[in-house]
């Protein structure tokens, strides 16, 4: 079986570790950015099974980087992660394009269960 890469474009350094621990403790391969700019300039012709993507981002907001994800990978899921939880936070989620969103505290079974379901959408 072909290790699924997960993109994760988070800020917070210590999300970065937890979440990229949770999922390569599940097999799949992480690159992990703080910043859309370094996935997209930087590794052009790498394709990611699935996004996780922060809404605090330096440079650019989580939702707009969820358009241009979306644009560039029109099938590649994108899970929105948050520490916003209002209504209005979780549905412009949906409207940039995610396929999901949770917010933090993130609980991370939880997680890995969408992401597995979502990562096998794209075989």
């Amino acid at each position: 079986m072909v290790e699924k890469l997960i993109l994760l474009v988070e800020h917070d350094p210590d999300s970065v570790v937890a979440i990229k621990d949770a999922l390569e403790q599940q097999g799949y391969r992480v690159l992990a950015v703080t910043r859309v700019s370094e996935f997209v300039n930087g590794m052009p012709d790498i394709t990611p099974d699935l996004i996780l993507l922060d809404t605090e981002l330096p440079g650019i907001s989580g939702y707009g980087a969820c358009f241009m994800l979306k644009d560039q990978f029109k099938k590649c899921p994108v899970i929105m992660i948050s520490v916003r939880s209002q209504r209005s936070d979780i549905e412009r989620g949906f409207w940039c394009g995610a396929d999901d969103y949770f917010t933090k505290p993130l609980e991370m079974d939880v997680l890995l269960e969408k992401i597995d379901e979502l990562a096998t959408r794209t075989v």
